[in-house]
C-alpha cells in the first residue's frame, strides 16, 4: 500500500484508503506500546482493504475525469475560430464574435456619416430679387435641406441613425442583459466580453450605453443645428462632459484592482 501511495502520489487516494483501512487510535497506540501487535494488526487490515482498494482508486479517477470534463474549455479546432465545419458551429460559435466586434468597431464611422447626411449650413440666398436664410446641405450647398431632393437623403439618414447608431447598441445590450447572470461563464466572455471586460459586473453596460451614447451626444451637438451659435456648442460639450463626469465619479464602474487605477485614470481624462 505503501508503495501504492508513492506512485500514485494522490493526497485524495491516500486519504480514502486509509480511511478504508479504519486505522484508528487504538491501532495507532499499539505501535507505541508494542510493535509486533502493531504491525500484525495492520498486516490484517491490508488484507480486508486489499479488496476495496482498486474500487476506490478507479472511482476517485472517475470522478477526477469527470470534473476535468466539466471543467474544460470549449475547443475550436478549425483555425481556432470554430468548433466545427457545420453552418451552427461556424455562424453561431465561431463568426458571431468576429462580427460583433468588427460591426461595434464601425459604428463611429457610419454614425458620424449618417450625421454628415443631414449636417446643415445657414446661407443667405438670393430668390426673386429678396434675401432669404436657408438651410442647405453642408456637404453640397446646392441642395436645400430637407426638400426636394435631399427629402430621400435625410429620410434614410435619420432612419439609419435611429436603427444603427441606438438599435444596434440596443441590440447588444439585450443580448448580454439576457446573459447578465453569467458574464464570466466560457461561452458568454467569448461572445460578448469584448463589451464589457475591464467593468465591473454590476456595471456591464457602462461602455455601451452611457460612453456610446455621450459620444452620439457630442455628435448631435457637432453635425445638427441645435443651436447655429458656436458659443453654445461649446456650453453643451462642456455640459456634456460635466455629466459623464459626475456619472463617472457616482459609481466607479471600471475594474476596483490597484486602487482603483482605471477609475482614477479615466477621471483624469475629464479635466
Amino acid at each position: 500500500l505503501a508503495m501504492r501511495f508513492t506512485a500514485l502520489a494522490d493526497e485524495k487516494i491516500t486519504v480514502a484508503a486509509l480511511a478504508t483501512m479504519e486505522c484508528g487510535p487504538e491501532t495507532l497506540k499499539s505501535f507505541l506500546f508494542d510493535p509486533q501487535a502493531g504491525m500484525e494488526k495492520l498486516a490484517e487490515m491490508t488484507i480486508v482493504a486489499a479488496g476495496r482498494f482498486e474500487e476506490i482508486i478507479e472511482a476517485l479517477e472517475d470522478e477526477e475525469e469527470a470534473m476535468d470534463e466539466r471543467d474544460e474549455y470549449p475547443s475550436f479546432p478549425v483555425f481556432g475560430l470554430f468548433g466545427g465545419t457545420g453552418i451552427c458551429d461556424i455562424i453561431m460559435t465561431g463568426l458571431l464574435p468576429a462580427i460583433l466586434v468588427t460591426t461595434y468597431s464601425n459604428w463611429d464611422m457610419i454614425t458620424q456619416r449618417l450625421l454628415m447626411a443631414v449636417q446643415m449650413d445657414t446661407y443667405k440666398v438670393g430668390v426673386d430679387g429678396e434675401v432669404q436664410t436657408q438651410s442647405r446641405v453642408a456637404l453640397d450647398p446646392r441642395l436645400q435641406g430637407h426638400t426636394g431632393t435631399h427629402l430621400a437623403v435625410a429620410a434614410v439618414g435619420y432612419m439609419g441613425l435611429f436603427l444603427w447608431s441606438v438599435g444596434f447598441l440596443l441590440m447588444i445590450a439585450g443580448a448580454i442583459w439576457r446573459k447578465s447572470d453569467q458574464l464570466q461563464e466560457i461561452d458568454t466572455l467569448r461572445s460578448f466580453g469584448y463589451f464589457y471586460n475591464g467593468c465591473q459586473t454590476a456595471f456591464w453596460w457602462w461602455e455601451i450605453i452611457v460612453k456610446k451614447m455621450d459620444v452620439l451626444f457630442n455628435y448631435l451637438i457637432t453635425f445638427v443645428q441645435l443651436f447655429v451659435d458656436i458659443k453654445s456648442k461649446l456650453a453643451l460639450w462642456s455640459f456634456s462632459a460635466g455629466i459623464t463626469w459626475a456619472l463617472h465619479g457616482a459609481v466607479s464602474p471600471f475594474d476596483q484592482r490597484s486602487n482603483q487605477l482605471v477609475d482614477r485614470v479615466e477621471a483624469l481624462g475629464f479635466w
